[in-house]
């Protein structure tokens, strides 16, 4: 049987429908596997970020620690005027040990009896809310505008869905930091040699500034530089000092709160201490809540707990605001209190405490980038 010649005229037809369907073909096996490759991609990101971290550890600390290096090594020239060429190891050398001492101190004093603390009010607090609830039902029966049985009633059960949940949130964190105690080698490493690593971009800084503007001008002109270099400057002052003297303040803060706490009587007196310096770190409604967080507390052990605890707070307020704050960095961010605030209820909505204590830093940048942009475009000060 004699077999017919293919028709040429269907060859590029069929190859393109062949090719099309490979394609197809390819293309369905591709998304298949693209969550496979994404997974594959954000694991080798965490392992760089994990083999990255003492470095990022290390950059971190040393723009925070830069300001007081800084100040140590122009107090060094000050005392040694001779010793020009070793003022930065010297000073560096006094900054390392002063935390390095600070850091034993906090290990071996402070971090335990925050701890001990810490289980005792997640052991305590059913009891101690009962006895709360007891009093502050007594108390709103004395006050005329507030005797409404519903509204006693709101309030009570109110307090209790908080007890129950500051209680779960308690037993966690207690099992967190255990944890993270137990298993705290390999955080322990990253931050030493984080220390290493920021003790030499310290000691380096200028060299490395110079490197830096050098590889900007592979790509911008020497005008551009001059601008950026600037803008650069300004941001620094406005964020990282704030966030240097914000942290120095918070430790002093602290240990002063944790002292006097435990010394008047409050009960789990150093973590109140802790707690109520982080929250100062929110401007205005830190304080409020703070004073809230102690009267709360004091109020478990009767009124004179809660009016001498209070009576301290304000001292320490007083001391912090007059003159631990002035002497770090006074108005350094120019931020006005209205602009202070909008800025902490903005970041509280959109990232809630994180974002209200970062609320303050964040908002003094975006005042400079405006003040530059308005500046640049001739509406501003120059």
């Amino acid at each position: 049987m004699r077999m017919r010649k293919p028709d040429p005229r269907y060859f590029k037809p069929a190859f393109y429908l062949f090719v099309t369907a490979a394609a197809l073909l390819l293309f369905q096996q591709g998304l298949s596997s693209l969550g496979n490759l994404w997974g594959a991609l954000g694991q080798a990101a965490a392992d760089l970020w994990q083999g990255m971290l003492p470095l990022s550890c290390g950059a971190i600390l040393a723009y925070i620690l830069r300001p007081l290096a800084s100040g140590l090594e122009k107090g060094c020239l000050r005392i040694f005027p001779g010793l020009e060429k070793k003022a930065r190891a010297l000073s560096l050398g006094l900054l390392y040990a002063l935390i390095g001492g600070a850091l034993a101190l906090t290990a071996a004093y402070a971090l335990p009896a925050v701890y001990a603390n810490l289980i005792d009010a997640a052991a305590c607090l059913p009891q101690d809310m009962a006895g709360l609830k007891a009093q502050l039902g007594g108390l709103l029966a004395r006050v005329p505008l507030l005797s409404d049985p519903a509204l006693t009633e709101g309030l009570l059960r109110a307090l209790d869905e908080a007890a129950a949940g500051l209680t779960l949130n308690l037993s966690a964190l207690a099992g967190q930091v255990a944890y993270h105690l137990m298993n705290g080698l390999g955080i322990l490493m990253n931050l030493g040699l984080g220390v290493v690593v920021s003790f030499y971009l310290l000691a380096e800084r200028e060299k490395l500034a110079a490197i830096a503007g050098r590889l900007t001008g592979l790509f911008l002109s020497r005008d551009r530089q001059r601008h950026l270099r600037s803008l650069v400057q300004e941001v620094d002052r406005a964020f990282g000092q704030y966030v240097t003297a914000r942290l120095v303040e918070t430790a002093l803060l602290a240990l002063v709160l944790m002292a006097g706490f435990s010394l008047s009587g409050l009960r789990f007196g150093a973590l109140v201490g802790v707690l109520v310096a982080v929250l100062n770190l929110i401007p205005y409604i830190g304080s409020l809540i703070g004073g809230a967080l102690v009267a709360l507390v004091g109020l478990m052990d009767g009124t004179q707990v809660v009016l001498g605890g209070l009576c301290y707070l304000l001292v320490a307020q007083a001391l912090d605001n007059y003159i631990i704050l002035p002497r770090l960095f006074g108005n350094a961010l120019g931020l006005s209190p209205a602009l202070t605030l909008i800025a902490v209820l903005a970041g509280g909505g959109l990232f809630g405490i994180p974002g209200m204590i970062l609320a303050v830093p964040v908002g003094a940048v975006a005042q400079v980038l405006v003040r530059r942009a308005l500046s640049q475009r001739g509406h501003g000060p120059r």
